[in-house]
């Protein structure tokens, strides 16, 4: 028997959004219709929608899809299976559990799994000294891996200016 749509009570819920406030969690089933009215619908190419279908999660090593039937969440009881229909994880200790078959696909989606957002102008200055380090690293490495040692001699000597005009 399928749950009605508290919104409207004329189509079946495709929706369940869990409201915590105040402490208190409620749990309201809605159709699709009202959810978009709601603004609770997900957008049509979000990351969840990747993750639950467009892009399989296979094995790391490459023997095929290991999500189903697999490991489950033992905080949370959570299935690779659920993980990968869903596009969600069920608590943080998923990211854990499972995150040996999700990094490869957000570091295929995003090209990094290490979030790279906004950072505060005010307070965000370690950050991007560090971010500049690392990009400096990143480059010196490449041209001694080209033997370009006039260019790595120029970058090493950027990395050292970088790091004594500021605690990195």
């Amino acid at each position: 028997m399928s749950v009605m749509c508290e919104r409207c009570g004329q189509r079946p819920a495709a929706l369940q959004v869990t409201e915590v406030k105040d402490g208190e969690r409620r749990e309201h089933h809605l159709c699709e219709p009202c959810a978009r009215q709601e603004g609770a619908l997900l957008p049509v190419l979000s990351l969840a929608h990747i993750l639950g279908g467009l892009v399989p999660l296979e094995s790391p090593d490459g023997a095929g899809d290991a999500l189903t039937g697999g490991p489950s969440c033992p905080e949370c009881g959570w299935t690779g299976a659920q993980i990968q229909h869903t596009g969600q994880m069920g608590c943080p200790h998923c990211y854990e559990v499972f995150g040996r078959w999700v990094d490869p696909v957000v570091r295929r989606i995003h090209g990094s799994n290490e979030h790279r957002g906004k950072i505060p102008s005010r307070t965000g200055q370690a950050v991007r000294r560090q971010r500049t380090l690392s990009l400096l690293r990143s480059q010196l490495a490449d041209a001694v891996a080209q033997e370009e040692f006039e260019r790595a001699a120029e970058l090493r000597d950027q990395i050292r200016a970088q790091q004594q005009t500021g605690e990195v």
